[in-house]
């Protein structure tokens, strides 16, 4: 709950206006994540299923708990786990025919809140349990294929089904690679040798390793991936290479991800842990994707090692893109909040005063009097106009503007405001560098945006300039992977980040009351960077100058 008080013309406070926003969810999800960090981060193999029906029942409120692997030729599941009434039933295995099951393994959504046995008259293990509701959610592999199922039952109507259905495709992926992951060892367990064509039935790019780093079996995907991305890499990940060159040769060109792997890998080979997950981003031959990397020990004696890399460039970029919405309704939020500041505090202030001027005039007052009343009225009508101006402006930011976009030409829009800015320039007698990179002389942007950000930093560099030296200011510009990166510094007057560094870009927030200002102008440059999917930091000393870096 946020609000602000508004007082009368007298001082006094007669209204209150706020914002109430429902976190609920919000704690219930950041309770939900913490349990899952406690009892499920540390377990693998078989023990990590034993833990995720446990977790279930004992956190969502549900009697029964099962994670099994769905035998296609046979039309049945064979339960990892089974928990019913918190105690693991071993062993059990049901046919699909006429239950929920089938249609839950069949693609199809399968949530019943009660009465699931009306449903599904035949199921006759709904009957044996006592089970009146039910929701299913399939794991699926690579290739869209049913591999598994997670199902939650109660004998008593479910509860926020809905949030239980959110919360197991959360999980969803893990489950599915843990499932891999145990059909890989109970293959290697079953047979002495890895054959080929146990690696090729994975859709994952799948290799074996010995304690040393030597790839002694692959499958088709992995060979298919490493023919695709050239010569030197198929050399690099073909059987009988050591796996570990691929990582040491990347760490040399600085790869921090390769790094993370190598360590991660040699932790698992060593016993340090049963199995390590990374996810990274990778680039070839034009093409950005993103992998995860898992790595997890035989069981048995075998010191040898399994590693995994899967495709997850579909999970990445809806994740981006939702994170990406996060972003503009707490920007959204946000500027709901200054309006709600603006009007019951900026706006407000002018309205007192002209409610009170008016009062005044109901007296007799003399010519001189009244021409000084109506003065101050228009005082304050021409402080709510600018109020009402810069409203329009904020709302103008965040207004759609993928259609305005053009290819900007940066040296001229520079020219321009350095034409601008020229007086000011000269009486500062201020040093200007520019330092254009040949590869960001255009940018695809918003004119208008782009012009208003570059004059606002600029000018303010050469207002807020220190009296003891020369003003020195630079501009580098220069492009690092497809996003330009723009650069702006002097050697001002500097600000105190750890005093100010909270309020740098608020609305009406000013740090130098010498020189004049309304504190609006680098809340209007975040907010365009923002707006034309930019990001914009701050480094500043105070007495010695600021730096801000622009990333568009």
């Amino acid at each position: 709950v946020r609000g602000n008080a508004i007082k009368d013309s007298n001082g006094k406070y007669y209204r209150m206006i706020g914002t109430l926003v429902d976190i609920t969810q919000s704690k219930k999800d950041d309770l939900f994540f913490k349990q899952i960090n406690d009892s499920l981060s540390v377990n693998t193999g078989p023990s990590y299923f034993n833990e995720f029906s446990k977790f279930c029942c004992e956190n969502l409120g549900v009697k029964f708990a099962l994670v099994g692997i769905y035998n296609l030729e046979k039309n049945e599941v064979d339960t990892i786990s089974f928990r019913a009434d918190n105690v693991e039933v071993h062993d059990y295995k049901y046919n699909l025919e006429n239950t929920p099951c089938d249609i839950v393994l069949k693609g199809g959504d399968c949530s019943y809140s009660e009465n699931v046995q009306n449903y599904f008259p035949k199921d006759e293990d709904l009957k044996k349990f006592g089970i009146i509701s039910y929701l299913g959610i399939p794991l699926m592999d690579e290739n869209k294929l049913p591999i598994g199922i997670i199902a939650l039952m109660d004998d008593k109507p479910m509860e926020d089904i809905l949030y239980k259905e959110k919360l197991l495709r959360f999980l969803a992926p893990r489950t599915t690679n843990e499932l891999i992951g145990l059909k890989i060892n109970k293959q290697l367990k079953d047979s002495e040798t890895f054959t080929k064509g146990i690696l090729s039935s994975l859709s994952s790019q799948i290799a074996v390793i010995n304690p040393n780093g030597v790839i002694i079996s692959t499958n088709e995907v992995w060979n298919d991936f490493s023919n695709e991305d050239g010569k030197k890499t198929n050399e690099l990940n073909s059987v009988g290479a050591n796996y570990f060159d691929t990582f040491n040769i990347a760490i040399k060109n600085g790869d921090i991800y390769s790094k993370k792997a190598l360590i991660g890998i040699k932790s698992v080979l060593n016993d340090e842990l049963k199995r390590f997950d990374l996810e990274y981003p990778y680039h070839s031959n034009g093409i950005d994707k993103w992998f995860l990397l898992s790595v997890s020990g035989f069981e048995g004696d075998s010191q040898n090692a399994v590693i995994s890399h899967k495709d997850i460039t579909d999970r990445k970029l809806i994740e981006s893109q939702l994170h990406k919405t996060v972003n503009e309704l707490i920007n959204k939020n946000n500027d709901l909040m200054q309006f709600n500041y603006i009007v019951s505090h900026n706006l407000r202030a002018p309205i007192a005063n002209i409610l009170g001027l008016v009062s005044v005039l109901n007296y007799q007052n003399s010519e001189s009097e009244t021409k000084k009343i109506i003065e101050y009225i228009g005082q304050s009508i021409f402080k709510m106009d600018d109020l009402v101006k810069d409203l329009n402006e904020m709302l103008a930011i965040r207004s759609l503007i993928s259609s305005k976009k053009e290819i900007v030409n940066i040296e001229n829009v520079i020219d321009s405001i350095f034409h601008s800015i020229e007086k000011q320039r000269v009486e500062s007698n201020a040093i200007i560098n520019v330092d254009i990179k040949n590869d960001a002389t255009k940018i695809l942007t918003v004119k208008s945006y782009f012009e208003s950000i570059l004059y606002n930093l600029l000018s303010n560099a050469i207002k807020y300039r220190s009296p003891l030296r020369q003003l020195e200011l630079s501009v580098i510009i220069k492009k690092e992977n497809d996003k330009f990166k723009i650069k702006i510094s002097d050697n001002g007057i500097g600000i105190d980040l750890v005093k100010n560094g909270k309020d740098l870009f608020g609305l009406y927030k000013r740090f130098n009351v010498e020189q004049e200002g309304k504190g609006l102008g680098l809340y209007m440059v975040k907010n365009q960077i923002e707006a034309i999917n930019g990001e914009i930091k701050i480094e500043s000393e105070l007495n010695k100058g600021t730096t801000f870096l622009i990333t568009i």
